[in-house]
């Protein structure tokens, strides 16, 4: 029989490894967590509620599609930057 691969995601380690980089930010600086191709695979919709709660306040995308994913799942307040090209039908 055959399994299909799973990725399992540690709220405990995402709370660690940004807990770890805020200790080395500038109080003030932002921390923006690159998610693109469906948060490498980790599903938006689970990865970026995991990733705000543990102080992320910022995403980068590739695509106008992508962040439109993110904006569906994330706070309010959270900023996104697209970082590919944006077509102008993308835009609204």
């Amino acid at each position: 029989m055959f399994r299909s691969p799973f990725i399992k995601i540690s709220k405990s380690a995402i709370n660690q490894n940004i807990e770890f980089i805020r200790s080395i930010l500038k109080e003030g600086v932002k921390l923006s967590c690159v998610i693109k191709s469906n948060a490498y695979g980790h599903g938006v919709d689970e990865y970026v509620p995991l990733a705000e709660s543990a102080g992320v306040d910022h995403f980068s995308v590739f695509s106008a599609d992508e962040a439109f994913e993110v904006k569906r799942v994330c706070k309010p307040e959270t900023d996104i930057m697209i970082m590919g090209f944006t077509d102008d039908q993308a835009l609204p």
